[in-house]
């Protein structure tokens, strides 16, 4: 599974680039010793090759290596695995973190490829405006995953 890692970090384009496609990216941050990481790391490669080269931009970073510490401090990475989902116009969408199940990323990056509403929202809420989250409707309940 690290291989794996290695191997998706080794062809992924540079995030600069990436994100001056014009087209969405799924920034992932590693680490070696991370269970759940190497646990995701062959859905994540079925994945990139059914919804990159074109659709999305797959960028993945070793989150321990040094040249990465700014990186890391500017999307906020603070539990790994963590995926930060940017828009084609370069505005961040949400990010998830931990283990998540290859049939909850599909449906993110679905979503995600076509441009429409996140189904799963980490604590920035995917965008939402807070003042329409309401406790038990469906906006609120896809907030809170």
């Amino acid at each position: 599974p690290v291989a794996t890692l290695r191997r998706l970090e080794a062809k992924s384009p540079p995030l600069q680039a990436a994100l001056a496609s014009g087209r969405p990216t799924l920034i992932e941050f590693y680490a070696k010793w991370c269970g759940d990481c190497k646990a995701m790391a062959s859905s994540m490669e079925k994945l990139e090759s059914e919804y990159g080269g074109g659709k999305i931009n797959f960028v993945v970073i070793d989150a321990e290596r040094k040249d990465m510490a700014e990186l890391v401090g500017v999307f906020r990475v603070d539990a790994i695995p963590h995926f930060a989902f940017v828009s084609p116009d370069r505005k961040l969408q949400t990010t998830l973190t931990g283990f998540l199940p290859k049939k909850v990323m599909e449906k993110q990056l679905s979503s995600f490829s076509a441009g429409t509403q996140l189904p799963f929202c980490g604590p920035d809420l995917c965008g939402l405006d807070p003042s329409r989250v309401e406790r038990g409707t469906p906006e609120a309940t896809e907030a809170k995953l």
